[in-house]
């Protein structure tokens, strides 16, 4: 730094134009690239944001309203405690287990099987794949995770990316496919496998 010199800034810098571009008046210019401002502003370093980038903040939509309400039951479980699906008004308690896989059994030798087969709910064509979700239990908490279905696992009407897994909760609604399914955290009196 030369102490004959002025310090440097950021703030926009005044220069006097050539006499090709006018009067002479005096114009600011970037302190970074030397660009001429307008309003104020470098548009190179500093581009003006459109309408369309604006964020706004929502009011309270009746979407949003519907989606909150989806999220009732409580998030933790002990480990004897069952998960029941209610599905198409019938009850299919899943396994106690750490990792259970939902999809459809398919009747080929040596083809891996899901521990939950819901090939019974699905009519024609099929949308849940042979190996469509897991549902993982850690600690008190249970998650549940698409495993690149074809068609899709919704989670109270949010696609889930498929490998990552996401909380399960008590009154939960899953979508695989097409085939749409409530979640219970305990076991009805007449459970059906």
């Amino acid at each position: 730094m030369n102490p004959n010199e002025p310090p440097q800034t950021d703030r926009p810098r005044s220069s006097v134009l050539n006499s090709e571009a006018g009067n002479g008046a005096a114009q600011t210019t970037c302190p970074r690239c030397s660009t001429p401002l307008v309003e104020g502003r470098c548009l190179h370093c500093q581009p003006r944001a459109n309408e369309e980038d604006r964020t706004y903040v929502q009011k309270d939509l009746p979407e949003l309203a519907a989606l909150r309400a989806l999220h009732i039951g409580e998030a933790d479980l002990d480990s004897q405690t069952p998960i029941t699906l209610e599905i198409q008004g019938q009850h299919v308690t899943l396994p106690l287990a750490e990792l259970v896989i939902l999809g459809r059994a398919v009747k080929r030798p040596f083809a891996r099987q899901p521990d939950v087969d819901l090939s019974r709910f699905e009519p024609n064509p099929k949308s849940v794949s042979r190996q469509h979700l897991a549902i993982r239990r850690r600690g008190s908490l249970v998650y549940v995770s698409d495993l690149g279905s074809a068609n899709g696992t919704w989670l109270n009407r949010h696609r889930l990316l498929p490998k990552t897994e996401r909380p399960l909760r008590n009154g939960d609604e899953l979508r695989l496919g097409q085939l749409t399914m409530k979640v219970k955290y305990f076991a009805y009196p007449n459970k059906s496998r």
